[in-house]
């Protein structure tokens, strides 16, 4: 299972942003700071907000989250495709 807690808390180090300014406006300092180290979960709009807060877009996240863990992310559109709804594929080949 991937640690996103941990993949969080790396990005928030190596862009030098405190644990303080991370969670500013989304949650406490010290919710933050369990998730980091695996002790609590977090919704996943808490953990945009937090994304966006120390400028992280969702896809480099996930992407970096199973990088770290050695665990590489592929896109498969034939496992997919039944999600997709018959307005959006012609949406999205209208647009090709």
């Amino acid at each position: 299972m991937i640690d996103y807690g941990k993949t969080f808390k790396h990005l928030r180090e190596q862009k030098g942003i405190s644990i303080t300014s991370a969670a500013n406006g989304v949650v406490s300092k010290s919710f933050l700071s369990r998730f980091e180290r695996g002790l609590s979960d977090i919704s996943f709009d808490k953990l945009i907000r937090l994304l966006t807060n120390i400028n992280i877009s969702a896809e480099e996240f996930i992407y970096l989250a199973h990088y770290r863990e050695q665990q590489p992310l592929e896109f498969h559109y034939e496992e997919t495709k039944d999600y997709i709804g018959p307005k959006e594929s012609v949406k999205r080949s209208e647009k090709n």
